[in-house]
Order: structure tokens, then sequence, then C-alpha cells
């Protein structure tokens, strides 16, 4: 599980931020509040931000194909730096790096219980230290890619010792932060009213794919909204339909933007049992008033990974004995 993480001069974080995920009764899960604007998606994207370097696949990237401010507007130093803290089968596990953009790694560590596994940091030297079995012929060298993360770099190109206890913790490591799933409302500004747009068309595959039509009809039911839905193909692709008045209407153009984003938080959930991390952002604002304690409640009794919930009410807190992380 991922413990901690200190951030620095990332998006709308300004200056040095600590978020402990250890703080709540429940260590599955953490809340992050704040107002609008104070940094709660800024932080949440930090949690994130390990795919963009360690992945080799782009559909996992957050925020994959769109262009969004990398570095704090204020800092003078023209470096984004994280450090993470991880528990995995017991080990203890810190990574921590400082990047350019979301491809350009300046420098990185991994510890795993204490000992370097793998470092660089460009500012010195292009010879990177790896310490890990398997890979002592590969070469240190990395002059020719100035940006590549090393941990991507040991995973892709050597075959580590499988019968090692730090080979493992290094692989779940790294498959910890393929399976961190994100929800946001931030998606929608990317061409929400479309079939084809980032949510409908990749929760309309995983819809259609696992047949969860009648549960997704039950889960809105219960949130007090009678809707029905279904998923059909078009042209080899899977999409999201509304029956209404014996009349069938694309989602994009019968749904509310909130509701688009239910549907996103239903298969959050869905996916949750192959996750390592759910990250839920601005549930108050989709949801609204009316469906908040609803909606909230369904995330957290159903969630089966840890979870990260941004925008949650005192009430829903103090129901469920949460210390929420709060910014000023």
């Amino acid at each position: 599980m991922l413990k901690s993480i200190s951030v620095k001069n990332f998006m709308g974080i300004q200056g040095l931020l600590r978020f402990d995920t250890t703080k709540s009764d429940d260590l599955e899960l953490s809340v992050i509040n704040g107002c609008p604007g104070s940094g709660k998606t800024s932080l949440c994207l930090a949690m994130l931000d390990p795919i963009n370097h360690l992945s080799m696949y782009e559909n996992n990237k957050p925020m994959n194909g769109r262009e969004i401010p990398y570095i704090n507007i204020y800092s003078e130093q023209g470096l984004a730096e994280f450090r993470f803290e991880y528990d995995i089968d017991g080990c203890k596990v810190y990574y921590g790096y400082g990047k350019t953009n979301k491809n350009g790694v300046v420098w990185e560590e991994l510890h795993i219980n204490g000992e370097v596994m793998t470092r660089i940091d460009r500012r010195d030297s292009h010879i990177a230290e790896i310490n890990l079995p398997g890979a002592e012929t590969l070469r240190r060298n990395l002059e020719t890619n100035q940006t590549i993360s090393v941990v991507r770099y040991v995973k892709s190109n050597s075959v580590l010792d499988r019968n090692s206890k730090v080979t493992e913790i290094f692989l779940k490591f790294c498959d910890f932060n393929e399976h961190v799933y994100f929800s946001s409302p931030a998606y929608l500004t990317h061409s929400a009213r479309s079939d084809n747009s980032y949510i409908l068309s990749n929760n309309a595959k995983y819809i259609h794919q696992h047949q969860l039509t009648d549960q997704l009809n039950k889960y809105f039911r219960d949130l007090g909204l009678n809707l029905y839905l279904f998923t059909q193909e078009e042209w080899g692709n899977a999409t999201i339909k509304v029956k209404r008045e014996g009349k069938t209407f694309s989602a994009n153009f019968a749904l509310t933007e909130s509701q688009i984003m239910l549907i996103d938080f239903f298969v959050a959930i869905h996916k949750s049992e192959q996750c390592s991390l759910v990250i839920i952002d601005d549930v108050s604002k989709v949801a609204g008033v009316e469906f908040e304690r609803k909606i909230s409640q369904y995330i957290i009794n159903n969630c089966k990974s840890q979870i990260v919930l941004t925008d949650i009410s005192k009430e829903i807190n103090k129901l469920n004995k949460i210390e929420p992380f709060t910014f000023k």
C-alpha cells in the first residue's frame, strides 16, 4: 500500500506538501478535503505520476494526450520532486525522483528496506547505480537516453533473479504503479459530449465486456435515479445508450455530466479488485447534496483496494471515523 507521498512544485502545489495515508482508523481509506483550486486534484495526480515514466503502456497514463502545466508556475527551480513510501508485503519501499516534465527524469532513487536498488542524478552524472540481482551486466552509462527512468530501464532490459525476495518486491512495486485507477471530473473537459470521449468509450467497453448493465441500472436505482441504460456495439466499438419513453438516445446527449461521472465511479469500484489504489476525485461535486451520502457509502463499502477520496462532507467523515487531510 501507499503510506505517504511528499510532493514539491508540481502543478497546483507550491513548495513542499506531505500527505500521509495512515492517519485514518481504516488504513485502506483516506480522504482529502479543501476548497476549489486548493490543490486536491494536483495531489491526486501526484500519486499517479510514476505511471508516466514507469509504464510502457500509453493507455495507462493519467491525462494521456492532454497538455497540462507540469511545474508549478511559481516555482523558480523548474523541477517537480516526489517522494513515496510504500509497504509492500511488509517491506519498506522508498521511491523518489525529480522531473522537468511528465517524462523527463532528472534524478531517481529506489530503496527496498533501506538498501539502494537503483539510483541516478543526471545533474552530476549519467552513470546509474543498479544493485538488483540479475542486473549485474546491465550497462550503467545512460548518456544516450537522458530522460529514461532507471527503474523502467532495469525492468525492460534485464532478466532479474526470480528467486530473490528483493526482485519479488521490486516487481510488485512496479505492478502497484501499473494498477492505479483515477476517476475525476477533470476528464470531462476532454470531449465529454462525444461517444469517443475518454470516460464514455472506456467505460462502455468495460461494462459491455463484463455484462454489467443490470448492476449499473440497479446502482442508479439505489441512488434514486430511474435510468435505463444498456450497451450496444457500433462499428466495432461499445457505446452506452439510454432508453427513455420508448426512444433510444446516446448517453453523451441524454445524461448530465454528473451522471456520466457516476458511471465512472461505478466502473472504478468494479475494477478495484484488480487495482492497487483507486483515487476518486471531487465526490460531492459530482454527486451533489442529494446523492453524496449514498454514493460515498457505496464507494466506501464496496471498494476492494486502497482508496483515496477527495471532497467528502464532515458528516460522512464522522460517520466513517475518517480524519481527512485538509488543504487550508
